[in-house]
């Protein structure tokens, strides 16, 4: 019998389920995105600007100088950014019909077969805003 090694005990400094696996680069490359709303325009569009004005600034940091800048925008600006949306979504409704968002957990349940999605179903001017 050989005795265990009492050298130091090397520690993972990274789960193993945060290590990227094939599957996953093939599910992220054919995954399709949510439509971004108005404000994640409007963050796209400013993010680069708030590092500029505040550098060396986390990410979690300029997040909330830009919903501040958000809650400070005059309602015609923030509408420009809500027509936009809408357009955006639109053009990601067209371009992907059959696409229905659902998140994680309703994903995961799916794909083990405890839940039927729903049949797609016409939208109301309701939801398009």
């Amino acid at each position: 019998e050989t005795a265990p090694s009492t050298g130091p005990i090397k520690r993972r400094t990274q789960s193993l389920s945060a290590l990227p696996k094939d599957l996953d680069r093939k599910r992220e490359k054919d995954h399709i995105r949510r439509p971004m709303n108005a404000f994640m325009i409007f963050s796209k569009r400013h993010r680069a600007l708030v590092h500029q004005r505040h550098p060396n600034q986390d990410n979690r940091t300029v997040s909330k100088i830009l919903g501040e800048w958000w809650y400070a925008l005059g309602g015609n600006e923030k509408q420009q950014y809500h027509d936009l949306a809408f357009q955006v979504k639109e053009a990601h409704f067209k371009a992907y019909p059959d696409w229905k968002w659902c998140n994680k957990d309703r994903r995961k349940s799916l794909s083990e077969g405890r839940a039927t999605p729903k049949e797609p179903r016409e939208r109301s001017m309701s939801e398009s805003t």
